[in-house]
C-alpha cells in the first residue's frame, strides 16, 4: 500500500468514525433526557428498553 492510498483509508475512517461517534453522542443524550425524567429508559418500571442500553452503559463506566 503506498502513503497516499494509505492516507485515503486515514480519510475514509476518519469520516466514517466521525460519523458514529457524532450518532452515539444524540442517542446518548436522547438516553439522558430519558433518564432525567424518570428512573427508567421507557416508564416507571424496568424493561427492555433499560437492558438493551446496560452494555452501553457498563462500558462507559469502564472507560472512566
Amino acid at each position: 500500500m503506498t502513503s497516499k492510498e494509505a492516507a485515503d483509508r486515514n480519510d475514509f475512517w476518519s469520516v466514517l468514525g466521525g460519523k458514529y461517534v457524532r450518532l452515539f453522542e444524540k442517542e446518548f443524550g436522547l438516553l439522558e433526557n430519558a433518564l432525567a425524567e424518570s428512573t427508567y429508559v421507557a416508564g416507571p418500571t424496568w424493561s427492555l428498553a433499560d437492558a438493551a442500553n446496560s452494555p452501553y452503559i457498563n462500558r462507559l463506566a469502564l472507560i472512566d
